[in-house]
């Protein structure tokens, strides 16, 4: 999974130096900002986990005159740290934006007191209960919370671990769903051209790939790729990215462009919008009243104008039309903020009904109930006319084809699922008579096989999985039908194998005759055991059935596979462990030719089960000699 982690908090709280001390990275790269000590503009960073994987850090500004940066890269973040100075406390910009992560539905984040070193420990322990209560009906309110110092580096291990456990539990961005990543910074790099940057919402992005930009419609590839800085040939949703385009110039783009798969986002002039207002504001907004409107990275002036109400509160909540001045790549269901034209202060926001939206009666009943039915937003028929058509189709192919998106998308396919209309597999959705008739070829093979094969733990689940590929799924989606099988207990998966849920080796009355009589042969051969060749000769059986009574011997733990044509009874493997052990209580290493006078055999024997033991890690090989690892006993 590839995460962007993002960060909050009043102007000099310690954001930037909170950052630089988990990733190592400057992210103020203007020199006004190192001139002034504070970030006027976006900042990013690599963020190499405790776990391995590698996260984007997004620093915010926190000056209240550089929200509207703010606004730009907090949008797509998978988790917040809000960052409060232990000295201050919770002041203006925290608290807007909280209001400002609350609005856009973040649902996940940590809170960090910076600066401990300048403060004591009785204070500490006071902020910190008035940051608990001052997050009490937040989103934050059970998040947990870290004391820092970057100074003496005191929390800071901690805080990597904290995020490393809460970013797993991030559900993954949809790889699936269309190419779409706002454009947060444009510009040209001599030699190559220019290149954008931003957090990739959705999709994914392959080296050569046919992109648009939205507004503008201007047509372009992906000629380069970095992640981190580093060349890929594919960028994944989820990940920030840096993409060299050619045929458009980076005077032309804006903050706010969508770089996106052609022909599926346009650009929105109106759009139609539950709005609701922030409730501890002194505010009030009227019909036609500008607001300042914030989309993804994107921003213009939008008149607002209500249907059925002609002004609205603080603390209200209303559907609403936006007329935007400038046209914006908004697509439905978005979430959005919207700031006070002047002076300027987050008031509101809300979530997109219907993008490219026609000017409407705004006290048309017909219009509202339109808009309450968008909201409620379940055009499932749609969705499950596709699936019954195509029987197995990609969550991506319905989401082109049906124009649902992402949680709208994933709403709809829970409902049919639930009402046994379709399943769901990873990314596959299958139509519910289609998987019941997989599941019964799935269940009468099964049935042939072991009527053929009694003695066989089950029919290979790899032979299933060819047959589940062969109908139009693919192997994860195969593995996951499988799971859900066994978990609705009709079928039983052992390892590599797949069987009948009551179904148990159990040979016949002449097999076990058979049985008796192998082991009898090995009974008293101790180091020397016969081939499986002379057991085939001398039981007058075939080869292939004597495979299937020394393979059915391993599994139910009577006999020990050495090599293909090898075999041994498990209790002369245990003595040879225990004479290899006794060896090596007074000894370094063992050569072969002591194995094979301690085993008082040849070396046909003693070497390979020497071999067996290094596969086993009971030994190793050290040029000409073993040494004992003592692994498996």
């Amino acid at each position: 999974m590839h995460h962007v982690i993002g960060t909050a908090g009043h102007v000099d709280h310690g954001k930037t130096k909170l950052i630089e001390a988990l990733t190592g990275e400057d992210t103020d790269r203007l020199q006004e900002e190192k001139d002034r000590g504070i970030s006027v503009d976006l900042g990013f960073a690599p963020f190499k986990l405790p776990s391995g994987s590698i996260a984007g850090v997004v620093d915010v500004p926190g000056h209240e005159k550089f929200i509207h940066n703010m606004l730009a890269g907090i949008a797509g973040i998978d988790l917040v740290i809000l960052v409060i100075d232990v000295n201050e406390g919770i002041m203006p910009q925290t608290k807007e934006h909280i209001a400002i992560m609350e609005l856009l539905e973040i649902k996940s984040g940590i809170i960090v007191l910076t600066k401990v070193d300048q403060a004591e420990e009785e204070w500490i322990e006071l902020m910190q209960e008035e940051v608990r209560e001052s997050l009490s009906q937040t989103f934050l309110k059970d998040a947990p919370l870290i004391k820092t110092s970057v100074v003496s580096g005191k929390g800071v291990s901690e805080l990597k671990e904290l995020i490393d456990d809460k970013l797993q539990q991030v559900p993954p961005k949809d790889e699936g769903g269309p190419v779409r990543m706002p454009i947060d910074r444009a510009f040209k790099i001599s030699g190559f051209g220019t290149v954008v940057t931003g957090t990739l919402f959705s999709g994914t992005i392959d080296k050569g790939d046919e992109l648009e930009i939205v507004p503008s419609e201007t047509k372009t590839r992906a000629r380069q790729i970095q992640v981190h800085g580093k060349q890929v040939d594919k960028g994944r949703a989820g990940q920030r990215l840096a993409i060299n385009i050619p045929n458009v110039s980076a005077e032309n783009l804006e903050r706010g462009y969508v770089l996106s798969e052609p022909s599926y986002f346009k650009e929105v002039s109106k759009c139609d919008v539950r709005v609701n207002m922030l409730q501890d504001i002194d505010w009030e907004l009227k019909n036609g009243s500008p607001v300042h409107l914030h989309v993804g990275a994107g921003e213009t002036v939008a008149r607002i104008y209500f249907y059925g109400q002609k002004k609205l509160q603080p603390g209200e909540s209303s559907l609403a039309q936006l007329r935007l001045e400038k046209p914006l790549a908004i697509f439905r269901k978005d979430r959005f903020i919207i700031r006070s034209y002047s002076p300027v202060t987050t008031i509101g926001g809300g979530l997109v009904l219907e993008h490219d939206a026609n000017k409407k009666p705004l006290s048309s009943q017909k219009v509202i109930d339109h808009l309450l039915a968008l909201e409620k937003g379940d055009p499932s028929e749609l969705v499950n006319q596709v699936v019954k058509t195509k029987k197995i189709v990609s969550l991506d192919k319905i989401a082109k084809e049906t124009g649902v998106l992402g949680e709208d998308l994933n709403s709809i396919v829970k409902g049919l699922s639930e009402g046994q209309k379709l399943v769901t597999l990873g990314d596959y959705v299958i139509d519910f008579e289609k998987i019941q008739y997989l599941t019964q070829q799935i269940i009468e093979s099964l049935n042939e096989f072991q009527k053929n094969y009694p003695l066989r733990p089950g029919k290979p689940k790899a032979e299933i999985i060819s047959f589940l590929v062969k109908s139009g799924m693919d192997e994860k989606a195969s593995m996951i039908l499988l799971e859900q099988l066994q978990k609705d207990s009709k079928i039983k998966v052992e390892n590599d194998h797949i069987s009948l849920p009551d179904f148990k080796p159990e040979p016949t009355n002449e097999q076990k005759q058979l049985l008796k009589e192998i082991e009898d042969k090995y009974a008293n051969q101790g180091f020397r055991p016969p081939a499986l060749e002379d057991i085939s000769n001398d039981l007058k059986i075939s080869k292939d059935m004597t495979r299937e009574l020394f393979e059915y011997l391993v599994m139910v733990g009577t006999m020990i596979k050495i090599t293909d044509n090898y075999y041994m009874l498990a209790q002369d493997v245990d003595k040879a462990k225990q004479l290899l052990k006794d060896h090596f209580s007074d000894q370094d290493t063992l050569s072969i030719g002591e194995w094979r006078d301690i085993l008082d055999t040849t070396r046909k024997y003693a070497l390979p089960l020497l071999e067996y033991f290094d596969r086993i890690k009971l030994t190793r090989r050290q040029e000409d000699v073993r040494v004992y690892l003592g692994n498996n006993e």
